[in-house]
């Protein structure tokens, strides 16, 4: 339907209960790995060098939602949460004010 059709209708929304747990995380890491550097020499041969590569990472996740129940098809649950994870406004979840992404 278009807007001008829905203005005569007598639209119902009625809200239904989706359980979700919501969950907040940090994760640190060391890492290391070789990289393969080649060259070329003047006679045109390759040569490969490889240089060690060290590193750290820190993630932090934040209201990450996991569907609390196995009775929705898991695809219907999947869709719910992208339309909110993609920059949805979240006012629709109960106890939520805020956006999950």
């Amino acid at each position: 339907m278009y807007p001008a059709a829905l203005a005569g209708s007598t639209l119902h929304l009625e809200g239904i209960y989706l359980p979700y747990w919501g969950f907040a995380a940090t994760g640190d890491g060391v890492w290391e790995t070789k990289v393969g550097q080649c060259r070329r020499s003047a006679l045109g041969g390759r040569r490969t060098r490889w240089v060690r590569r060290r590193g750290r990472i820190h993630r932090a996740w934040s209201n990450v939602l996991v569907p609390a129940t196995s009775r929705l098809p898991p695809r219907l649950l999947r869709a719910l949460l992208m339309r909110n994870s993609d920059g949805g406004s979240g006012d629709y979840f109960a106890a939520s004010g805020n956006s999950t992404g």
